[in-house]
This record gives structure tokens, C-alpha cells and sequence, in this order.
């Protein structure tokens, strides 16, 4: 390597090299490979220092952005936070929220059955579902406790109050009367709807088995299916998963309890009766 190649290479206005004499030494002592790693070592020295000015240069911009980035993450976090807190639309909504959509969630005053009481719950005119407990007192407090800040009705004001008025004074309902009132179909869907849907149809004082009515739903098989469905029925009384027994008659699976189950087939049977005789008196007499 030639002295004006090795100053091409290395000029004097270069940092890393001092004075003529270095240079010369320099050249003695450089081989061609430890020449290409010192260029390289200078490229990347260089480069970095190219780095460092454009950092500083723009520190500002990047503090700017970094500010963005954070207010935008915060933001984000806080939104999330409020929506896990926010509680979910049900039945206890806020009191002010209710009375801003027309005090829409109601609740007729409970009706005595024969077996307890029962109260229906209406949102915006449809059936949301018909609370039936042991007793009125217990009703009254459920209500209270899981409905707060619901308007309380008068029974004679819908379909579904008159329906217990009118079966709690043993009148028989023809199954017509049932279709006609408005229950929310959208709280049970699939094979629940289906079978709800055929329940409907059981006349006041008959029964049918479990295997019949899932006969009747297209799956004769799927007894216990059935079963599950009408665990879940969210209108009882109205549809009556009380007239469902089990093969041969058998008192089995009520969520009420076997007892409540009988209570309301004997009042039935009973009201038919009573029923059949003064229709007999009156053509007799």
C-alpha cells in the first residue's frame, strides 16, 4: 500500500489520526485485512455518531409523540375500567334509568294461587317472567330484593295479571288465552322454545308425559332434555310445565316441588268437577 493511498484513506483532517508521523507508522504496521476492519469500525463509529445528532435533533418530536402515545393509553385503560364497572342491564337497573325509559320494568301485585303467590313482570308491555314463590311474604321480599324501584301494578292492568287472577278463582283457561299474551320469546330459544311452544298447547286439567311432549317437539328420545327445558321456563303457571309427570303418572322433576306440582293438578281436576256439576244442575233444573 502506497503513503498516498494509505492518506487518501486516512486524511489528516481525521480525528483518529494526529500527525504525518502516525500515518507513517500507521502504514508500516497496517495490513490490507486490518485496514478493512479499522474502515469498517470507523463506518460504524460514524454511523452511530449520525445517530446520536438526529436523536437530539429530534428529542422534542419524540417527546411529543411519547406524551401522545401515553394520554392515549391512559385513556384507553380508564374506559376500560368504567365498562368493568358498569353494571350489566338486568332487572336491578338504576331507578333514574328506568324512570328515563318510561318506568318500562313493572310488576303486578301478588296473586294468591293454590299453591303460594305469584306475581308477573312485564318490560315495555311484553312478559319478562312470572315469579311464583311459597308464600306472599316471601314473594314480596324477592321482589324487593331483586327488582328494587319496579312499579308495582294492579293485575286487572295485563293479560298475564288477569291469566293468575283468573286461574287463582279456578276458572279454566282455554289455551288460546295463553297464546295470546305477549311473552318474551327471545329469553328462550332452540329446543327450550320449541318444547315452551308446545307446552302452550296442554289443556287446563290434563297432563302429559315427558316423553310424550318431546314426541311432540320432533324427539321422542329426548325426555330429559325436556326436562331441562322446562327447568328453565321463565313463565310457570302460564306455561304449564306443572302438567308434565313422569311415565305412569309419577309426580317427578318440579322446581316448585313435587307438592306444588300436586297441589295444582288436584285444584284443577277439582275446578273441572265443580264446573261439570253446575253446568249439570243448570240443565237438569
Amino acid at each position: 500500500m502506497t503513503e498516498a493511498a494509505f492518506v487518501r484513506a486516512f486524511p489528516a483532517s481525521s480525528p483518529l489520526l494526529v500527525s504525518k508521523a502516525d500515518r507513517t507508522s500507521l502504514m508500516a504496521d497496517f495490513t490490507e485485512e486490518r485496514i478493512c476492519r479499522f474502515l469498517a469500525f470507523r463506518f460504524r463509529l460514524c454511523l452511530c455518531l449520525l445517530i446520536a445528532d438526529l436523536l437530539l435533533a429530534n428529542r422534542s418530536l419524540l417527546g411529543d409523540i411519547e406524551i401522545t402515545v401515553n394520554k392515549k393509553f391512559n385513556t384507553e385503560r380508564e374506559e376500560m375500567s368504567k365498562e368493568k364497572q358498569r353494571p350489566r342491564e338486568s332487572f336491578q337497573a338504576d331507578p333514574k334509568d328506568r324512570q328515563r325509559k318510561g318506568n318500562a320494568l313493572r310488576i303486578t301485585r301478588p296473586v294468591l294461587l293454590p299453591h303460594g303467590a305469584a306475581s308477573a313482570v312485564l318490560r315495555e308491555g311484553t312478559v319478562q317472567s312470572v315469579e311464583w314463590e311459597r308464600s306472599r311474604e316471601v314473594l314480596e321480599a324477592v321482589l324487593a330484593e331483586t327488582l328494587p324501584g319496579a312499579i308495582e301494578i294492579d293485575p286487572a292492568e295485563c293479560s298475564a295479571g288477569r291469566f293468575l287472577q283468573a286461574y287463582s278463582d279456578g276458572r279454566k283457561i282455554p289455551t288460546g288465552v295463553v297464546a295470546a299474551i305477549p311473552l318474551d320469546w327471545s329469553l328462550a330459544s332452540g329446543f327450550q322454545r320449541t318444547v315452551l311452544k308446545e307446552l302452550a298447547k296442554v289443556p287446563y286439567g290434563e297432563t302429559i308425559t315427558y316423553g310424550e311432549l318431546a314426541a311432540r317437539c320432533g324427539r321422542g328420545e329426548a325426555a330429559r332434555a325436556v326436562g331441562a327445558a322446562l327447568a328453565r321456563n321463565p313463565w310457570p303457571v302460564i306455561l304449564p310445565c306443572h302438567r308434565v309427570v313422569g311415565a305412569g303418572g309419577r309426580m317427578v322433576g318440579f322446581g316448585k316441588g313435587v307438592a306444588a306440582k300436586r297441589t295444582l293438578l288436584a285444584f284443577e281436576e277439582r275446578c273441572l268437577d265443580e264446573t261439570a256439576g253446575c253446568i249439570k244442575k243448570r240443565q237438569n233444573g
